[in-house]
């Protein structure tokens, strides 16, 4: 047995591109990512991503087509416009059009959400600007409002605009502003500016424990990322280069990943072929081995007659014959060693030649054994006698 043979060699090739596929399956910047508006790149970068489990658990993001969605607190939000390098979004709530309708104009708008817009515990906050915009917005004296007993969301929007979002009701709640920048129908102007302007949030990179993390995470040339099965969506950073691969093993060969696949899939067979002949060969040459028959045999098969060949006798059945070889039994010596009288179980007797190292070799050896009355299997009784002396 080899002490390496080719299907260890083809077992280490596969497992080594198990590795590969296991660090690439692991690492968010291989993965393939489609174009998420209004993000250029692809994928988006830090800390937007729309695979699980990469980027930030606050940032992830749906892609699909003319915006991205973002979900805050279990509110959809569609993302307007993203400014690179910034910490700041364009967003407008987007409802689903499935949602039960009330018999209020709120209802008709897809824009404007049941309840005050709430960002608390998440990395975002509303910027100033955008509470502002909303402070200024007012309706035209006397507001058309609906019945309050049924539509309470409705009423208090339409007097006070900036209870749209609820860190902006106290902002310049009380601002005067004259008639002539008033709205008459302020339901429809609040959905038209979340279409077009959006509200701006903002967050903090500095505050946030995952921002920090993942500027250590990419000064080791890492890439961000979260354990999305653990409640608490803790921080991990994968590498690009797995520990355990070799040092040759890069994500760089991406692009080039049907070519591996495919030069890997050739030596693979390449190694089982060889792999077969090899076991076929050494096969072949046990089982000739096995059926390899003794020399002196087909000597005497060539030579002699079938029905004249020797029967065969076992050593102990010689040495009981001839009482352990006794010298009394011995009648005289040959060119092949000493000759003794033995008697057999039916009771005849008979010549045996007991064979010493003559040197003259088997053949002759045999041709001279026609002088023994007694034919046994000399062959067989010269090698265990040469054995055991």
């Amino acid at each position: 047995m080899l002490p390496f043979s080719p299907s260890h060699l083809v077992l280490l090739m596969v497992s080594e591109f198990l590795i590969i596929s296991a660090a690439e399956a692991h690492s968010c910047s291989s993965s393939k990512h489609t174009l998420c508006p209004p993000f250029t790149s692809s994928p988006p970068p830090f800390p937007f991503s729309s695979t699980p489990g990469c980027g930030h658990p606050a940032f992830q993001i749906q892609c699909s087509s003319p915006h991205s969605t973002i979900s805050i607190n279990n509110v959809s939000f569609s993302l307007l416009h993203f400014q690179p390098n910034s910490t700041s979004l364009l967003l407008s709530p987007q409802l689903s059009p499935t949602q039960p309708h009330q018999n209020c104009s709120s209802s008709k708008f897809l824009t404007i959400p049941t309840k005050p817009i709430n960002l608390s515990y998440s990395p975002f906050k509303v910027s100033d600007s955008s509470c502002s915009r909303l402070s200024l917005l007012r309706p035209c004296q006397p507001p058309n409002l609906p019945n309050c007993s049924l539509c309470s969301w409705d009423c208090k929007l339409i007097k006070t605009p900036v209870n749209l979002i609820h860190t902006c009701e106290n902002e310049n709640s009380h601002r005067q502003v004259s008639e002539q920048g008033c709205q008459s129908d302020i339901l429809g102007y609040l959905d038209n500016y979340l279409r077009k302007f959006g509200i701006q949030v903002e967050w903090d990179a500095d505050q946030d424990e995952y921002f920090t993390s993942c500027r250590d995470c990419r000064a080791k040339k890492g890439v961000c990322g979260f354990n999305s099965s653990d409640p608490g969506k803790l921080f991990l950073c994968f590498h690009t280069q797995s520990s355990i691969s070799p040092n040759w093993v890069r994500h760089d060969y991406s692009n080039n990943k049907v070519a591996l696949l495919s030069s890997l899939f050739l030596i693979a067979c390449l190694m089982f072929v060889v792999s077969i002949v090899v076991i076929i060969f050494r096969y072949n040459k046990l089982k000739s081995v096995s059926n390899e028959e003794d020399p002196t045999t087909i000597f005497l098969r060539n030579h002699r007659s079938t029905n004249l060949l020797p029967p065969v006798y076992t050593y102990e059945e010689l040495e009981i014959s001839t009482n352990g070889f006794d010298q009394k039994r011995k009648i005289g010596d040959g060119g092949f060693g000493s000759v003794y009288l033995g008697q057999l179980n039916d009771g005849k007797f008979s010549r045996h030649c007991s064979a010493n190292s003559s040197g003259l070799g088997v053949s002759a050896f045999l041709c001279s054994s026609a002088d023994c009355s007694q034919r046994f299997n000399f062959s067989k009784y010269f090698r265990r006698k040469r054995y055991e002396d």
